[in-house]
């Protein structure tokens, strides 16, 4: 960007090509060309780059499962399972009995009513997304 700069500037002072190369030391054809873009285009930055485009963009609604994926990791987010829930230690087991033995009465209907707000989940894979070396993300749920 300096040189294109340079190279513009030299060629306002009304400096030939061939100075110009002696001065920046680049070629003659680097000089003319840097110097027809500039008068074409005003700017001397480089030109858009013709590439591949992507295949997902912000704006895009639909993806497929490898594009998510391959983002993910990308990202350092891996696969992560669910720490294992402990087994029932025996204070837990004593305070379910007790729960039990204090709703004995209860018929099989008054069981069927929620009557805890509790939350499990028992179907699906329970696993997320982390960054590596966490065992624990807080964010989740």
């Amino acid at each position: 960007m300096e040189e294109r700069q340079t190279m513009i500037t030299l060629k306002n002072v009304v400096l030939s090509y061939r100075g110009i190369k002696k001065k920046v030391k680049v070629s003659v054809s680097t000089v003319s060309l840097t110097i027809k873009r500039h008068s074409e285009t005003g700017a001397n930055s480089d030109r858009k780059r013709s590439g591949r485009p992507k295949v997902a963009h912000r704006t895009t609604t639909s993806t497929s499962v490898s594009t998510v994926k391959r983002r993910l990791r990308a990202a350092g987010l891996t696969g992560q399972v669910t720490a294992r829930k402990p087994l029932l230690r025996h204070q837990n087991k004593t305070k379910g009995l007790a729960l039990a033995m204090k709703h004995h009465h209860w018929t099989t209907e008054d069981w069927k009513k929620p009557f805890l707000e509790l939350i499990f989940l028992a179907l699906g894979s329970q696993s997320f997304r982390c960054k590596l070396g966490f065992t624990y993300c807080l964010h989740i749920m």
